[in-house]
């Protein structure tokens, strides 16, 4: 029997919100305070021949700070391909971390985090891999999570749920899937009557 490939990617673009803010304008001023105590001193102190070492020292500083200032922006990548699932993140759009692959086969667990099942999950799994937009998720129908059972050890992924998803899951591991029913539509006619 022929069965077809299947492939998933789904980018998630980590948000940290008001402490991301404060952390990147932290990381300007700082930068900013270095390079001027970098000038001010040797001006102050009579150490003039200094100036000329204050220059390349900070410009060392600023690409210090703008590659850490780049590494606050953090994405991360779920790719599917057939049964094997790849979790990579993405640092200043240009650094990609593979942080776990698995197959689905080894899943003990595939479903939503508001699940009673998912507190005794937590309680099991030895590490805790958060891939949603913010570190602390909100509990809802579209969070979903993993429970990968490893001969070392069991780990948990949560991550965002997409529909096409569910389909992948229930073909590779049909006895582990949280049963999940597909929101109907409501045409536009039965709306508006």
């Amino acid at each position: 029997m022929y069965t077809s490939d299947t492939f998933i990617e789904k980018h998630i673009k980590r948000n940290e919100g008001g402490k991301g803010i404060f952390k990147r304008c932290l990381l300007i001023f700082m930068a900013l305070m270095i390079v001027a105590a970098l000038f001010a001193v040797p001006i102050v102190l009579g150490f003039y021949e200094l100036l000329y070492a204050s220059i390349p020292v900070s410009a060392l500083v600023i690409w210090g700070f703008v590659v850490l200032f780049q590494r606050q922006f953090v994405e991360y990548e779920i790719e599917i391909v057939n049964d094997i699932v790849n979790v990579s993140k993405i640092s200043g759009k240009k650094k990609r971390t593979e942080l776990v692959e698995f197959s689905l086969k080894d899943c003990e667990y595939i479903g939503p985090v508001t699940e009673d099942r998912f507190k005794t999950d937590s309680g099991v799994a030895e590490l805790k891999l958060v891939v949603t937009e913010k570190k602390d998720f909100p509990v809802t129908e579209d969070i979903w999570y993993v429970l990968v059972n490893r001969p070392e050890f069991k780990y948990m992924v949560v991550f965002p749920f997409d529909p096409e998803m569910f389909q992948v899951f229930r073909r590779f591991n049909p006895r582990n899937v949280y049963r999940y029913v597909k929101p109907v539509k409501a045409k536009e006619s039965e709306v508006n009557e």
